[in-house]
């Protein structure tokens, strides 16, 4: 998952990405999550699914 966070979404090079420090790497999941938001839970999920259904029929 780091990984794909740091050639994916940060579009690191390989050598870049395997130089950072855990710190580094830490700092930069920070910036791109926020503290305050809790993961998707079935409820939220299943409410979600509601109102943007896959089959639009």
């Amino acid at each position: 998952m780091i990984q794909r966070f740091g050639f994916g979404f940060l579009r690191l090079n390989s050598q870049d990405f395997w130089q950072m420090t855990p710190r580094e790497i830490f700092h930069a999941l920070s910036f791109h999550k926020k503290s305050d938001e809790l993961p998707l839970g079935r409820e939220g999920f299943l409410e979600m699914a509601r109102k943007f259904p896959d089959n639009k029929q």
